[in-house]
């Protein structure tokens, strides 16, 4: 179905749902003001057809997080990068850059975020676009066309995104001041906010992708500061499903599909380690699910083994139990008042483990602590599960097991007494933070939670054993495991049977159901917080913790070490040779371009939003004789390129625009001897110019927070300023500078 984002209030979040193919979305992601380069969403574990950084003019291309994104610079009314075109309807391409304090990013994105490629000497109303170039993408591919958004120094940039690429309608975000977060419909609280729209879209192989931009004010353009494009659909899968006889796979890399839970499988119906050690339940929401028998009274998951660091997939729990290759890495658990307590959900996808984790946020606090993940934790593809999940699926203080950090490190959580009595929860919640972090994209499925160096340092400091890290290989046979039926621990490997689990509608070994648990036996950690009052300070402290994240708004991500050791062991991240697409398991070769060297942009008769594949007439000759690319126009009938500028004045053909119908108001008459091209566009007329500027050449506007000498009278402050409130500064953040802006007249380009 096709999901269209209209101009929503502030608040309103579009929903993330399951992509289907032919079908576009957007929505929003937050990049928290410290480690932002890690959790920026761009990663060395994915794969690029474009990486481009606004308004860098410092001759070299800067690198995040392990991924070099290419300078686009402002010349003129086009400029190319990495496969990224782009374009001005009307007015000129200028850079700006600097250091201003209200950026809330740190390490190389800060940088970025700095320096911009703007639109200046253009009208109200007027446009710029961004085109991909199609020889890069792969039809029936689906892809994350992202444009990074901060505050450029509160001019109130009103600006419209209109996203076109597989065939549909525009998508559009609706117009927001681009230097206020909470006027995006990314329900952020904060202005300074830096953050990413995302476009979610499945090429169909004809139009052309690309971004309209419509900015409402001459004087206020948008402004790009960075952009990136990644495939998100047909994944690498190391080894495959099939491993060969005595090889087992990859610890973190799946098939990846969405995470059915409450699933049918015979995989687990006819498993002789859950029938003969314990019994088949039904739950009157989640289905049949399955609950042990053979544990002692207190037990809860996760407890009777311990914990190891694997670097592919993260944390993993590892324990005797026979049933524990599918219980504690399949599915989910649910709290229940009958028999054990717990029961067992089945799930589709492989992880090394499903839990929530939280730790002291400070030295006082030497707690860290887990529960394990309700069949309400859903995990998208390309979300995850993050810090929210303790808010969103209301996960209860009785759900927790909290050891002291010294105790992490032992070989069984269950009857060492180490466990602290599930009374002091709401206490040591209301003192620790949600630290989860479980990644699941097309390529792997990450474990995340607290620092391992971290835990290892804490357990030295008072006294305890070092967590040691492991191996582990995955078997869909448990006759390749050696030394046992399910698992096997030698030394730091781990060999544990890891079948590709198929969900079955008919399944043929249905379980005898012993019981039918009605969903008000269900409970969710609240039942021994007797205290209302409690329980509604309790709930309002986790809410405040997330501030704001929800899985619309911020993804799990893979950590910088973590996705520089899965990039080098595995080989993702690779550069694709001409003709080739990135996904280079694939073996899809991409649609050539006669004549068009990798990294280019789209010879003429490429269009966004328009067939691709019409004949292309060559560049198009400026004034100054410099060759630039012909203008391509989203969702625009075909722009053939021309050879000089009109000699009359000309009437500009009414432009239609993605979403948007879009007139240009004209001057002077028509020519007779020199009609005007197809796709000519007029400049706007003065009365569409901003204030204070006349003649033909108007100086080109800029952000202003750049200490450049004024050269012409200021534009009136009611009309384009609005003063940037100081941010809020997160957890043991330095303060910011404060105070009001000093408002200064419009500045030249600066030279670099």
């Amino acid at each position: 179905m096709k999901m269209i984002l209209s101009r929503l209030p502030a608040l309103l979040l579009l929903t993330i749902g399951v992509f289907q193919a032919e079908a576009g979305t957007v929505f929003y992601a937050a990049i928290p003001a410290s480690q932002s380069d890690a959790n920026s969403g761009i990663s060395a574990s994915n794969q690029y057809t474009s990486a481009v950084d606004g308004g860098n003019t410092r001759g070299t291309d800067r690198v995040v997080n392990g991924i070099t994104l290419h300078a686009l610079t402002g010349s003129g009314q086009s400029s190319i990068a990495d496969n990224c075109t782009l374009n001005t309807l009307s007015g000129t391409l200028n850079n700006a850059g600097g250091s201003p304090a209200n950026i809330q990013a740190d390490g190389a994105l800060a940088e970025v975020q700095a320096d911009m490629t703007f639109n200046a000497g253009a009208g109200d109303n007027s446009q710029q676009e961004i085109v991909l170039d199609p020889a890069s993408l792969t039809p029936g591919t689906t892809y994350d066309l992202r444009i990074y958004i901060g505050n450029s120094g509160g001019q109130n940039r009103q600006v419209n995104l209109a996203f076109v690429g597989d065939g549909q309608a525009p998508v559009e975000t609706g117009f927001f001041n681009e230097d206020d977060a909470r006027t995006s419909a990314g329900g952020f609280k904060e202005a300074n906010q830096v953050y990413y729209i995302d476009y979610r879209f499945t090429w169909d192989g004809n139009s052309t992708p690309g971004v309209t931009i419509t900015q409402k004010s001459g004087s206020a353009p948008f402004c790009l500061y960075a952009l990136t494009n990644q495939p998100v659909t047909g994944a690498v899968a190391a080894e495959g499903g099939e491993a060969e006889a005595g090889e087992g796979l990859s610890a973190g890399f799946v098939n990846a599909e969405s995470d059915q839970v409450g699933v049918s499988s015979d995989d687990f119906y006819n498993s002789e380690s859950l029938n003969t050690n314990g019994r088949w339940i039904k739950l009157e929401k989640w289905g049949t699910c399955w609950q042990p028998t053979n544990v002692t009274s207190g037990w809860s998951p996760y407890t009777n083994g311990s914990w190891r660091q694997c670097d592919d997939c993260g944390w993993t729990f590892i324990s005797e139990e026979p049933w524990a290759w599918c219980c504690y890495h399949y599915g989910r658990w649910c709290k229940i008042r009958t028999g054990c307590g717990w029961a067992w959900v089945p799930g589709k996808v492989w992880a090394s483990s499903w839990v929530s984790w939280r730790q002291g946020q400070n030295e006082s606090c030497s707690c860290i602590g887990w529960a394990p993940l309700p069949p309400e934790a859903s995990c998208e593809i390309g979300v995850g599960i993050s810090t929210w999940v303790d808010r969103t699926c209301d996960i209860g203080p009785d759900c927790y097991i909290f050891i002291n950090i010294r105790d992490f490190g032992v070989d069984s959580f269950f009857g060492c007494g180490c466990i602290y009595e599930r009374t002091r929860n709401v206490t040591i919640i209301n003192e620790t933070i949600n630290i989860t972090n479980i990644v699941y994209n097309r390529n792997v499925t990450y474990s995340g939670g607290p620092d391992y160096n971290w835990c290892n340092e804490r357990i030295r400091k008072f006294g305890g054993k070092e967590i040691a890290k492991i191996s582990v290989n995955r078997y869909d046979d448990p006759a390749k495991i050696k030394g046992g039926k399910f698992s096997h621990v030698e030394g730091n490997q781990l060999a544990l049977l890891s079948p590709h689990v198929k969900g079955d509608k008919h399944p043929q070994h249905a379980p005898k159901v012993a019981e039918t648990v009605a969903s008000n036996k269900i409970d969710h950690g609240w039942s021994n917080v007797k205290d209302p009052k409690i329980e509604k300070e309790l709930k309002q402290k986790i809410a405040d913790e997330t501030k704001g994240k929800t899985p619309k708004t911020f993804k799990a991500t893979l950590p910088p070490d973590v996705a520089q050791k899965i990039t080098k062991a595995h080989g993702l991240g690779k550069t694709a040779t001409p003709g080739q697409s990135p996904l280079l398991s694939a073996g899809k070769k991409l649609p050539t371009t006669s004549g068009a060297p990798a990294g280019t942009a789209a010879p003429p008769g490429k269009h966004p939003g328009k067939p691709f594949n019409l004949p292309a007439t060559g560049p198009t000759a400026t004034p100054s004789g410099k060759l630039t690319p012909a203008i391509r126009h989203p969702g625009q009938p075909l722009n053939l390129p021309t050879t000089a500028a009109p000699a009359t004045p000309t009437i500009s053909p009414t432009g239609k625009h993605p979403g948007k119908a879009y007139n240009l108001p004209t001057t002077g008459a028509t020519p007779t001897a020199a009609p005007t091209p197809i796709g000519k566009r007029h400049k706007p007329p003065t009365s569409l110019q901003p204030q204070g500027v006349t003649g033909s050449q108007p100086t080109p506007a800029r952000p202003r927070h750049f200490a450049t000498p004024p050269l012409t009278p200021p534009l009136t402050p009611p009309q384009y300023y609005k003063p940037t409130p100081s941010p809020q500064p997160l957890y043991n953040a330095p303060p910011r500078p404060r105070g009001r802006p000093t408002l200064t007249p419009t500045p030249t380009p600066r030279r670099r």
